[in-house]
């Protein structure tokens, strides 16, 4: 893949930004402010609708995938679930990215999504359980809505390997393969329940309610459960990296995990007041980072070796990131996500949501 870091990173590129709605002129410029960069971002105002003001909820990033002088170019397609139940995405696209809104059906509103990095497609997962798919630009393949089982409702999406995993709220985990094809189920063993899934290049960690971590190469088989070497400590998240993966304990701290399972190390917070805990680690193609209990995130490198934080503007907290090629959004506890640009200990950019709520052109939602 190219470096995209040119795509949002031009302030001349998104300093006019306009959104273009379906069949109606350009309106007001909106959505992706560019600053000057700083350790911590300034506020601006966040853009109100007619039920107040919309907050970004979560990012994931995909990949959107165009032709020019006959030339294929992938650029990052950022999707950021939106607090009406809506998701909006931007990609870029020419001298301004261009920006689209997925609606959910009448009555529903979207929960989760998962943007896939090779499938240049967002699945979305409604209130009713139901996996929308969302294409830009789709071709003439319809892929339908992934339907779960009888009383059962999906409630996350994953994807690894051309594999596609989709977590239900009986804590069992359906496994898709690419081509949409149902392919089996994976139940946790010694009647336990799964609480999340989170894949990458060459395994899948499904996190269990008892706090142990079962691993897959693919195919639905188990090859393996990790615990923590702890008495009485439980993993509550699992994130697995192309090369370290990272398991976030009960007590705070992060394993590193390595070969098969294998703990290679353990990180704890450096310097910080007394109660703060980490509790999530997101792994990218460049820089991973792992989100303490007060908000600032620690990028670290290696084997968990704490290099620098990013701190949230004064009464905000970070609450997700989410990495691509190029840059790192960080969701603010205020509804608006900071853009980093790497290597950066600070925000470069605002991001705020607030596209209408409404059909645009050259989208959409695979029925």
């Amino acid at each position: 893949m190219q470096n995209n870091r040119s795509a949002f990173a031009d302030a001349g590129a998104h300093s006019h930004t306009k959104v273009q709605a379906f069949n109606s002129p350009e309106k007001e410029d909106r959505g992706y402010t560019p600053i000057s960069k700083s350790k911590v971002a300034p506020s601006f105002n966040t853009p109100v609708s007619s039920t107040g003001p919309l907050r970004c909820l979560k990012v994931a990033v995909g990949i959107i995938e165009t032709e020019k002088n006959g030339r294929t170019q992938h650029w990052p397609g950022v999707h950021f679930l939106r607090s009406d139940g809506c998701v909006e995405k931007m990609w870029a696209g020419g001298h301004r990215p261009k920006q689209i809104v997925f609606n959910p059906p009448h009555g529903k509103v979207y929960t989760a999504l998962f943007a896939s990095s090779s499938g240049h497609a967002g699945y979305l997962v409604r209130s009713d359980g139901v996996v929308d798919r969302g294409e830009c630009d789709p071709g003439p393949l319809k892929q339908a809505p992934l339907e779960p089982p009888e009383h059962v409702k999906y409630t996350a999406a994953n994807h690894g390997h051309g594999t596609m995993y989709f977590t239900r709220n009986d804590g069992l985990v359906d496994w898709v393969k690419g081509s949409g094809a149902f392919q089996g189920t994976i139940r946790a063993s010694h009647m336990s329940k799964y609480v999340s899934v989170s894949t990458g290049f060459s395994a899948c960690f499904l996190l269990r309610e008892d706090g142990g971590v079962d691993w897959t190469k693919g195919n639905g088989e188990i090859k393996g459960t990790i615990r923590c070497r702890e008495e009485g400590v439980q993993y509550v998240a699992a994130c697995v990296g192309s090369h370290v993966s990272y398991l976030t304990r009960s007590d705070g701290l992060i394993d590193c995990v390595q070969d098969r399972g294998r703990v290679k190390s353990t990180v704890k917070p450096p310097s910080m007041p007394m109660g703060v805990k980490y509790t999530a680690a997101y792994t990218g193609p460049h820089t991973n980072f792992f989100l303490r209990s007060d908000g600032v995130v620690d990028y670290p490198i290696g084997n968990g070796e704490i290099k620098g934080s990013i701190k949230p503007p004064t009464g905000t907290q970070y609450v997700s990131v989410c990495t691509s090629e190029s840059h790192s959004y960080l969701t603010r506890s205020d509804g608006v996500v900071d853009l980093v640009d790497w290597p950066s200990d600070g925000a470069v950019a605002q991001i705020h949501v607030g596209l209408p709520p409404e059909p645009q052109g050259g989208c959409c939602i695979v029925m």
